[in-house]
């Protein structure tokens, strides 16, 4: 299995739009100290995040803070913004859902009906990542 680990400015607005947007679930928060954190009855953490697992349909998305990410790698992700040459590319998203809670300035294109049976649109998350949601046809 192959889990993307995104570097994030802001692991909160990060989490918050692939669990509202996308519909992302939680599996895992870790704090500055490397503590696994778990939520309270609200759905809120109570420390410093740097890192979050998410899952959808059995895809999985690694977030963690750019310091985070930099202190782990010994500085090998040396750049200062988050930066991807291609798109994450989630399958079997209902995107008819999804549409109307896409903000305007994240929205890129989209529905398009592939020639391979799917519907798909084009997105950006909070910090540019393109992200491409497919729906089978």
């Amino acid at each position: 299995m192959i889990v993307p680990n995104l570097m994030v400015r802001d692991i909160r607005r990060s989490i918050a739009f692939y669990q509202d947007i996308i519909g992302m679930k939680p599996m895992i928060y870790v704090d500055k100290d490397q503590n696994v954190v778990t939520q309270d009855e609200d759905g809120n953490q109570q420390s410093d995040l740097v890192f979050a697992t998410l899952e959808i349909n059995g895809f999985q998305l690694m977030l963690q803070e750019a310091n985070s990410l930099r202190k782990e790698t010994q500085e090998a992700v040396a750049n200062d913004a988050p930066c991807l040459t291609g798109t994450i590319y989630f399958r079997d998203i209902n995107i008819k859902e999804i549409i109307p809670h896409i903000p305007k300035k994240n929205f890129i294109k989209g529905p398009i009906s592939q020639w391979y049976g799917i519907n798909e649109i084009y997105i950006k998350d909070p910090d540019g990542y393109t992200l491409c949601l497919g729906e089978r046809v």
